[in-house]
Parts: C-alpha cells; structure tokens; sequence
C-alpha cells in the first residue's frame, strides 16, 4: 500500500514543518499583564451566579497588582 510506504516520510516532513515554525519565533505574546488590576472574590459562599459576564459589576471584590509567583 503507498500510504504505508510514505508514512514515515510524512511524519518526519510534518515534524520538521511544526519544528521550523516553532524556532522562528522572535517573540511572544501573552493577554495576561503584571501591571493589571485583577478582581478577586473572597467569600464563605459561592460568588454571584453572573461573576463571569462582562457586564458584572466586580467594584466590590477585593483588587491586586497582576502577576503571578514570589517577587
């Protein structure tokens, strides 16, 4: 069968497509900024039904400097 044959050679043609487009990465985006407010709920029940909505008014939740990790 010449699917079988051409197997091997098509993974390794694949690999190295996915390869050379990962190396040619110059730089790197993120949505997630350190100089962000963020919004937290700390409560001893759940948060509000519609937390996750756009239109949610968070003004009551405590707020933070963005980032993650120590430092």
């Amino acid at each position: 069968m010449i699917l079988k044959k051409y197997t091997p050679f098509l993974v390794v043609i694949i690999q190295w497509a996915m390869l050379s487009d990962a190396v040619s990465q110059t730089h790197w985006e993120t949505a997630i900024y350190t100089e962000d407010t963020w919004y937290y709920f700390v409560g001893t029940s759940a948060p509000p039904t519609n937390w996750n909505e756009l239109d949610f008014d968070e003004s009551s939740w405590s707020s933070g400097p963005g980032g993650f990790g120590y430092g």
